[in-house]
């Protein structure tokens, strides 16, 4: 059974292949094979990603230069944007996501967190240079994984947890889930188990989401189906809007 619209002998193999070859890591964000999954937020949103930023927490932008660090590896396409100087957009994204963190009151100093669908790590590195959580827990394919686990270590990550999802317990608590869009792209039927696993023992939740699994012959939760999954749940905007329908799932 096909997981998701990434579980794919082609998103697999391009990480494979980077982390065999040096030469082909240090420009994993350029990979057209790769960059069809991840890296490919645009200047344009990228503007709009900061100007969010200012509007919510504008003390985020004092600490750009660590946020930057996220641009140290894999070669991204970055960009000068208007009083920040040279990043890469999905470094905006990513802090983005903390401001909205910041904005729904949740603190995850000394906390737990968990992240389904990964990457490579970039939004743990960016939430690791403003919060000193507790612990990071990391949940993908074996492939993304060892791409994260190589990332982060560079990185100077700490207090991270790499897991796969058959090896998640089923009373571990949380105080957040995490996930940018790979959760709505899962299939039902692991969505279930993440929602068993997962879902019922966080604290608080942020799920953004898009609706776009059927394209890839893909059945994942509709959004009605995602608002039953959590007592108490409900959504706000995504800002920008990055596709048709799309949301974030809080709680």
């Amino acid at each position: 059974m096909k997981s998701s619209i990434t579980d794919t002998d082609k998103y697999r193999g391009i990480i494979k292949l980077m982390l065999q070859n040096e030469s082909t890591f240090n420009n994993f964000k350029q990979l057209p094979e790769y960059t069809e999954v991840l890296e490919h937020v645009s200047y344009k949103l990228g503007i709009e990603y900061l100007a969010v930023i200012k509007r919510d927490n504008p003390q985020l932008l004092e600490r750009i230069d660590e946020f930057k660090m996220n641009d140290l590896h894999g070669n991204p396409k970055w960009f000068s944007y208007d009083g920040i100087g040279g990043i890469s957009p999905t470094t905006l994204r990513y802090i983005k996501v903390l401001s909205d963190l910041i904005k729904l009151g949740i603190d995850l100093t000394d906390k737990n967190v968990i992240e389904i669908g990964v990457g490579y790590g970039g939004q743990c590195l960016i939430i690791s240079k403003y919060f000193k959580f507790k612990s990071y827990t990391l949940v993908d394919l074996k492939e993304p994984l060892d791409l994260t686990k190589k990332y982060l270590e560079l990185s100077n990550v700490n207090n991270v947890k790499f897991k796969e999802m058959s090896e998640l317990g089923e009373k571990s608590i949380y105080d957040l889930v995490i996930s940018n869009y790979a959760f709505s792209e899962c299939a039902k039927e692991i969505q279930h188990i993440y929602s068993e696993k997962v879902f019922k023992n966080s604290k608080n939740g942020y799920i953004t989401t898009n609706f776009t699994s059927d394209i890839y012959n893909v059945n994942s939760y509709n959004k009605g189906e995602l608002l039953g999954l959590v007592e108490d749940s409900y959504t706000i905007d995504e800002e920008p809007l990055t596709g048709k329908n799309n949301m974030i799932l809080v709680w």
